[in-house]
């Protein structure tokens, strides 16, 4: 199997043992609202960090890990990580309703869109 791009849901030893070496936090909820939009809340493996709404962090992922379809293929000889800048997203709610401080959560939130490139035929 190539490590480089596993079907959806499979895991092997090797990419287990890629993800406990670069990995340093989870997703916990993972929404679709569309094809080109989701949301991810990540919790870290340490303590949630103080932020404000807005301010960017960097997420990685592993080029182990399996692509949208119709993404890019790129074929790597050592597995990376790859990283990007997002902007932290904090909901002003709770589930009941109520105002929710940052503080209050021990997640950290983002909103990514899919952006396909055109076919350059």
């Amino acid at each position: 199997m190539n490590p480089s791009n596993p079907p959806t849901g499979q895991s092997t030893p090797e990419i287990e043992e890629l993800r406990n070496k670069y990995y340093n936090a989870s997703v916990m909820d993972l929404r679709m609202p569309h094809d080109h939009l989701m949301i991810v809340r990540i919790k870290p493996d340490d303590e949630v960090p103080r932020f404000s709404g807005g301010q960017y962090t960097t997420l990685g992922l592993g080029s182990w890990e399996h692509r949208v379809d119709g993404g890019p293929l790129a074929e790597l000889e050592k597995p990376k990580l790859i990283r990007r800048a997002y902007s932290i997203s904090c909901p002003m709610l709770d589930l009941q309703g109520d105002l929710l401080a940052n503080d209050e959560i021990d997640y950290l939130e983002f909103y990514i869109t899919l952006v396909l490139r055109p076919d350059t035929d």
